[in-house]
């Protein structure tokens, strides 16, 4: 009965620093689970924006073709013609522009200051994944490309001068 009374209080003792050291890591694994979160909202984020993007330039490289051969028949001139292609390529950073203005700079602007931070948490979780998003990948340097891109274009069409007959 003595041997119950000695071992009842520590057993309730290892019982209890057992319980809170799952809880603990159980927090841990939620507040890891959380960040994976914002990670992957973040990243599927900037994928909408490169995609869109993307795509964005493939449909008005196909628009602009298009306007190509269809003012050729219009105005009856050969679309073949370099000074006629010249001419058409010459609106090109003007539709560009237009098409630029449906960007949302601050959505982008918003992915740039977090997707640092994002990085910085997963680094403590996967810093082998947070290493490659960051130096391999380089997330931010591509976000300042698609900036200095249209900063370009708004520099380009305001020297280019339209000739069309």
């Amino acid at each position: 009965m003595e041997w119950i009374k000695i071992f009842l209080p520590l057993f309730g003792v290892a019982l209890g620093w057992m319980l809170s050291e799952s809880g603990k890591r159980n927090a841990d694994k939620r507040q890891d689970k959380r960040k994976l979160k914002k990670l992957l909202f973040f990243l599927l984020e900037l994928r909408f924006h490169f995609v869109r993007e993307l795509s964005i330039k493939k449909g008005f490289d196909k628009y602009l073709s298009s306007v190509k051969s269809k003012l050729a028949v219009k105005f009856e001139v050969d679309g073949n013609d370099p000074e006629y292609i010249l001419n058409i390529d010459a609106l090109k950073p003007i539709i560009e522009l237009l098409f630029e203005r449906l960007r949302d700079h601050e959505k982008l602007e918003f992915l740039s200051v977090n997707i640092d931070n994002v990085i910085v948490d997963l680094a403590e979780i996967f810093p082998i994944l947070a290493y490659e998003l960051n130096g391999q990948h380089n997330i931010k340097e591509r976000l300042g490309n698609f900036e200095k891109y249209f900063d370009e274009m708004k520099k380009f069409t305001n020297k280019v001068i339209i000739c069309l007959r």
